[in-house]
């Protein structure tokens, strides 16, 4: 991979190509100096220590492997050949070295040329077709929560729009027009195949008028009630106008309404409006999610982290997805808490395990005794909070060492709280700038900063990512920069 680089700027004619030795210009003077494939090495082995091509095969073969006992086995037979030829040993060396530097990224000619095709073909698509590039990977990859989760996050960061499934319109796998995709019937637990080519089929009939109508005509060998659980909870009954929440309160009474119907020859049936729902709440934005969640393996119509970005936007949360940073330095990252382990350690203090989940992936958090007994009120499971610490170099796991949970409803509790700094003139607003900016940066929180500017008694509102935490040390600092006076709380009264 490293190579890369040198061979586009060699084809580009930026740099010269430069070759290991003159024998080896006619081998590599088609990559440009650089070897590229397992022929090549083949080549140069015959040319420059004198291998038939049958020992060269088997030393091509040891490269295609990787096999790194074998590639030094072989370095004092290419050096001890390489001599008889005349070379020197230093310049064997480093065409020897160069090598075992190909075996970390090569192909033979056939492999190569055939996989550049098929990854010219995928650019091509994902670059101009990205909503069916998508969601044929979300197909192929049906099996894999992990690759599904990483292309879905890739999708809407394209603004390609996910739509839950339907009865009316998903097909078996995942669906893409223009520039949208949506969810495949087979996606959804506990529905089968059979169950989704059954639906499929019936709506070669005709379209379906509602719920009753569905339970009605489709076959339901293949379709148990809890398929049908899982079709309410994944939205793919949505179009029926009914709410979730409703078509799971009346599914059992709505099975035997429609089987009574279908003994009948629908003779009595008149229609959606025949049969009474149980009238119930429909359910709220994060029971939604959490349902789709559970039917499907993600959150498809929305997020629970969804209404909170705005005061996410001056901690500059990792998505769960990244790699924790190299360094120790502490980061922040939002997410649902899904599962949390509480254990004691030998001295008989509680810590805690937590798995924190967002759309792109999930986190394991560890939360130690001298941290677990300022937030163990927060660790509930299902509840949306952020979380700052920093990664475990330790362990070689991906983990963060938790130093802070902030109460995610709290933070957007104090969202229409605004923070007034007064500028007095421009010649202290220059020498004062950049350390308020440092502070505000410093303690990243929900509340709003504007700043008054007295002479020209004009207000401006920081961007969002300067949100403010405005408990008692953060405002006691800024009040030390601009006096007390100047520092003005206004908290939203809801």
């Amino acid at each position: 991979m490293e190579n890369i680089p040198v061979y586009a700027e060699r084809k580009h004619k930026k740099i010269e190509p430069e070759y290991p030795h003159h024998h080896l210009k006619d081998i590599l003077s088609p990559t440009y100096g650089v070897i590229v494939y397992q022929e090549q090495i083949m080549q140069i082995t015959s040319a420059m220590a004198g291998y038939s091509f049958g020992e060269s095969d088997l030393l091509r073969r040891a490269v295609s492997k990787k096999n790194r006992e074998v590639l030094e086995q072989e370095r004092e037979r290419f050096l001890h050949g390489a001599e008889k030829l005349g070379h020197d040993s230093a310049t064997a060396t480093d065409v020897y070295d160069l090598i075992v530097r190909f075996a970390e990224y090569g192909f033979n000619r056939s492999h190569a040329i055939a996989y550049s095709f098929i990854a010219y073909q995928l650019a091509y698509l994902k670059a101009h077709y990205p909503a069916y590039f998508y969601a044929a990977l979300l197909t192929v990859n049906r099996g894999s929560i992990e690759k599904m989760g990483a292309y879905l996050r890739e999708a809407k960061q394209k603004n390609i729009r996910i739509i839950p499934p339907s009865v009316k319109t998903s097909e078996i796998g995942f669906k893409a027009d223009k520039n949208s995709i949506q969810f495949g019937l087979a996606t959804i637990k506990n529905v089968n195949r059979n169950a989704v080519r059954s639906i499929i089929e019936e709506r070669k009939n005709g379209p379906f008028q509602g719920f009753i109508d569905f339970l009605m005509r489709v076959d339901k060998s293949n379709l148990g009630r809890k398929a049908l659980e899982s079709l309410i909870k994944a939205g793919a009954f949505d179009a029926f106008n009914k709410s979730r929440a409703v078509l799971l309160a009346s599914l059992d009474r709505a099975l035997e309404y429609a089987e009574f119907q279908k003994d009948l020859g629908g003779l009595v049936f008149e229609g959606e409006t025949d049969f009474r729902y149980v009238e119930i709440e429909k359910f709220t934005d994060v029971e939604r999610f959490e349902a789709e969640k559970e039917a499907t393996g993600f959150y498809v119509s929305g997020h629970p982290l969804d209404k909170y970005q705005q005061v996410l936007a001056p901690f500059h949360p990792l998505s769960l997805y990244d790699p924790l940073p190299s360094t120790r330095k502490k980061v922040w990252t939002a997410g649902v808490m899904e599962d949390i382990r509480v254990v004691r350690t030998k001295q008989g203090q509680s810590m805690a395990f937590v798995t924190l989940t967002d759309e792109s992936g999930e986190l394991e958090t560890v939360v130690f005794p001298n941290v677990y007994r300022n937030v163990r009120s927060y660790l509930v499971e299902q509840y949306p909070v952020l979380v700052g610490g920093r990664p475990d170099k330790k362990s070689g796991d991906k983990k963060l060492l938790v130093d802070d949970i902030i109460d995610l409803e709290e933070l957007l509790n104090t969202s229409d709280d605004i923070l007034y700094l007064k500028i007095e003139s421009k010649d202290k607003e220059v020498k004062t700038a950049e350390t308020i900016k440092q502070i505000l940066k410093k303690y990243p929180g929900g509340v709003k900063v504007c700043l008054y500017y007295e002479e020209e008694n004009k207000v401006v509102q920081l961007s969002d990512k300067f949100r403010f935490d405005a408990s008692e040390t953060p405002l006691n600092e800024l009040k030390n920069v601009l006096s007390e006076e100047f520092v003005v709380l206004k908290k939203h009264r809801g």
